[in-house]
């Protein structure tokens, strides 16, 4: 008994030396994740800045309108597709790596499943009731487009269970940048706002196929199966988190902001009138709806420029 108790003694302060390490190592990898998500962040938006700079002065405000409208329109029809089912999935699979093929499946499916099927439902409605072919097509590039980036998700959540950030930045930068190099370059030859969608179209499948496939190189090979009952029960279990990130009372997260602006310039031939609706999600900010409307100059009769 007297020879065991200095043992457990010592062994106190000799288990918290070696635990030290170990915590360290820990938050120097949260540390190094959050740089790397810093850095994707980032460097997409830049990319995407840089995109519709581009698309509205070689494409003009009318097919900017299209371009923002087609945006607005797909992602409120494909909302529940993204709906946090990715915040579930990393949140299960980091406190048991167990879940992984059964939470990533369900996800899959409930993104795929919420996305599509109302997209092309919603341009059935929009055709009949009139909608230009152009702008038709126009929506559903960019609709399969969003797709795409719910899709990427799944493996980004993957990711971040896994504690390997690292892969959200390489797949993030080479789709964001390939894709807004690619639509840069097709506008400078010419090419109108449908080849731009389909570039984006393109450019976000890759994102995620590329996606997938780090993971399966590096992470987890996880099986896809059927489930519908588990795609639901994974949306049910989102559900608190798209409700919060879609709310505008939640601070933060986002803030509902209405601009309506009419710009009159004199010695003009157009008169555009743009009416912008915008939110802020997450420090992002993204246009929901644009609307343009072109009128003669001859209705300003060389008034002082001014600002409604």
């Amino acid at each position: 008994m007297n020879q065991t108790a200095p043992a457990a003694i010592q062994d106190g302060p000799a288990a918290a030396v070696q635990q030290a390490p170990g915590a360290g190592a820990r938050s120097s990898r949260i540390l190094v994740n959050a740089g790397f998500r810093a850095v994707a962040d980032i460097g997409s938006k830049v990319a995407t800045a840089a995109l519709y700079i581009f698309i509205a002065r070689k494409l003009g405000a009318s097919e900017f309108g299209v371009y923002a409208f087609a945006l607005t329109f797909a992602g409120l029809v494909t909302a529940i597709g993204y709906f946090g089912q990715d915040v579930v999935l990393a949140r299960e699979v980091s406190r048991d790596r167990g879940q992984l093929e059964r939470y990533y499946s369900n996800a899959m499916l409930a993104r795929s499943g919420f996305s599509i099927p109302p997209l092309l439902l919603a341009l059935l409605i929009a055709g009949v009731a009139g909608l230009g072919h152009h702008t038709l097509l126009v929506v559903l590039l960019l609709g399969f487009g969003l797709c795409g980036e719910y899709m990427v998700q799944v493996p980004f959540a993957v990711f971040q269970a896994y504690e390997r950030l690292e892969f959200v930045t390489v797949v993030l930068i080479a789709q964001r940048w390939i894709t807004t190099a690619a639509a840069i370059a097709a506008l400078y030859l010419g090419a109108g706002l449908v080849a731009v969608a389909g570039i984006y179209c393109a450019g976000t499948l890759m994102g995620a196929a590329l996606g997938t496939a780090m993971m399966y190189r590096y992470i987890a090979r996880p099986r896809l199966h059927v489930d519908i009952r588990g795609a639901i029960e994974v949306t049910r279990q989102a559900l608190p988190i798209g409700i919060a990130s879609y709310s505008p009372a939640s601070d933060s997260r986002m803030a509902t902001r209405c601009w309506t602006k009419t710009f009159r310039m004199s010695r003009c031939s157009t008169l555009p009138s743009v009416f912008v609706v915008a939110y802020r999600s997450s420090s992002r900010v993204k246009t929901l709806m644009i609307t343009l409307k072109v009128e003669p100059s001859d209705t300003i009769n060389n008034a002082r420029p001014r600002t409604r």
